[in-house]
């Protein structure tokens, strides 16, 4: 009876780490690339997820979760996305502000120096991510 118990509290201890590859799956199985608005919105859904699950604090999971929810602020997420991959150019504007035109609809986004500055950093950490995934990805194709 003690073994029983034992064995559920170890199963209970591995869902974190279930969930977790569970999550890694999902994100490689997103059929539209990052650089396209479907595509930035199903992985940063899941990056909110899994940053939920390693316990990121509520109040910048939910101001991810919002960003992903309007189309205003998830295609200036997407024109820094673009942008840092180097498929856009940015084009000066008044007051420092950058304009850049999306690639996928052609709509003009201006962002402003204050969301550049609190949209990058996540913008490459994310693109960063990405790419230690598919390195991780083929190394275990290799083995």
């Amino acid at each position: 009876m003690q073994t029983e118990a034992m064995g559920d509290v170890s199963w209970q201890r591995l869902a974190p780490l279930r969930e977790l590859l569970r999550l890694w799956l999902q994100l490689r199985e997103i059929d539209e690339p990052l650089t396209t608005l479907e595509g930035l919105r199903q992985t940063l859904r899941l990056i909110a997820r899994l940053a939920e699950l390693v316990g990121v604090d509520s109040a910048l999971v939910d101001r991810l979760l919002a960003a992903v929810d309007d189309d205003a602020v998830l295609r200036i997420v997407l024109a820094i996305v673009q942008y840092a991959t180097g498929l856009i150019e940015a084009r000066g504007a008044e007051q420092g502000s950058l304009r850049m035109t999306l690639l996928e609809d052609g709509h003009e986004v201006r962002v402003e120096p204050q969301s550049l500055i609190e949209w990058l950093p996540l913008v490459l950490g994310l693109l960063n991510l990405l790419r230690q995934l598919r390195r991780a990805d083929e190394g275990l194709v290799s083995i």
